[in-house]
């Protein structure tokens, strides 16, 4: 599927959403209808990020709040994700990146690095689907997962929703398309539904 770009386009799609966006099920939902590579950061990185923080006497679940995963892990964890997709991209094969990317956000030629860093082909298009979803469905999602991580958000709701807004990618030369996600799609349906918006957006 080429989205009008051209038979031979290899996509990269960055697909990013807060916590609760139904983010994942977007992501795996669009690898699916694409046949795609699906590379998701918490299964590529988390037993070694669990075993590394338990090793520097933290929780395994510590993320944001720890110097050390901030500093030291999450960069390993971004690195390890980009060389398994570069990699994959480089066969010529479509991939779907499921990662917050949040820490890059402000690094305007984030993309345009990652293209020269890990060489990826000319006929690689990246682009980025921006998953979110509202107050209501976003809280629901969370309290129904129950997972830690999301403890403090939940104990800290106001604070955690009035910065959602304020987390937008600055990345220069790439296209983001938007998309709100608060039906609760069926997979198949959902595929539809976004590849339906991401050919609308891409096509020129």
């Amino acid at each position: 599927m080429s989205w009008g770009l051209g038979d031979n386009v290899v996509p990269a799609v960055f697909v990013i959403g807060t916590a609760g966006s139904g983010k994942s099920t977007v992501a795996k939902s669009i690898a699916s209808a694409m046949g795609a590579a699906y590379l998701d950061k918490d299964t590529v990185a988390n037993i070694f990020t669990g075993a590394m923080l338990e090793s520097n006497g933290e929780s395994p679940t510590a993320r944001d709040g720890s110097e050390f995963y901030c500093a030291t892990i999450r960069p390993l964890e971004y690195a390890t994700l980009l060389a398994i997709g570069s990699e994959n991209l480089r066969l010529g094969n479509p991939v779907i990146l499921d990662a917050p990317f949040g820490a890059y956000f402000d690094q305007a030629d984030y993309i345009e690095s990652l293209s020269q860093e890990h060489a990826w082909p000319a006929n690689v298009h990246p682009f980025v689907v921006r998953v979110s979803s509202s107050e209501n469905i976003t809280k629901a999602r969370l309290r129904s997962r129950g997972l830690e991580r999301d403890v403090w958000k939940l104990n800290n709701w106001d604070e955690f929703w009035q910065n959602l807004g304020k987390v937008v990618p600055k990345w220069e030369g790439v296209q983001i398309v938007n998309f709100l996600n608060d039906e609760d799609l069926p997979v198949p349906e959902l595929a539809k539904v976004i590849l339906q918006a991401i050919e609308a957006e891409l096509t020129p």
